[in-house]
């Protein structure tokens, strides 16, 4: 993702930016007069011995690359769901567990604190 952010950065392509760098993406109306951003971009082009073509070649193979890692980040989540599900289930039930034995503690003390008390008052 970042190589096609820097790209794009390098030639300073946005949504914004497309409309007036691009050929296919000008309007016949302007073709006559060439945009300060299409002229920049056929220099940069121009420097690094590129053309329009392998500009939107390579965005298209890193887009495509991108998309391709997403899907496989994907899958691998798809496949390791249930595990994750089931493991935080069972966390949750060994927390209740936990809860409630010591729950069940505590009464066992208040229960012997109880009798100890009657054991020493019998009048209560």
């Amino acid at each position: 993702m970042k190589d096609l952010e820097d790209f794009k950065a390098l030639f300073k392509i946005n949504h914004g930016t497309e409309r007036f760098i691009f050929e296919s993406q000008i309007g016949k109306k302007v073709l006559n007069k060439v945009h300060v951003l299409r002229e920049n971009f056929l220099e940069l082009c121009y420097m690094n011995n590129i053309n329009e073509e392998d500009v939107r070649e390579y965005e298209n193979l890193q887009e495509k690359r991108i998309m391709t890692i997403r899907n496989v980040i994907d899958d691998h989540f798809e496949l390791i769901k249930k595990t994750i599900i089931e493991e935080a289930e069972e966390k949750k039930e060994r927390e209740i567990e936990k809860t409630y034995a010591k729950e069940d503690y505590r009464q066992k003390i208040e229960q012997r604190i109880i009798e100890h008390k009657y054991i020493k008052n019998k009048d209560i």
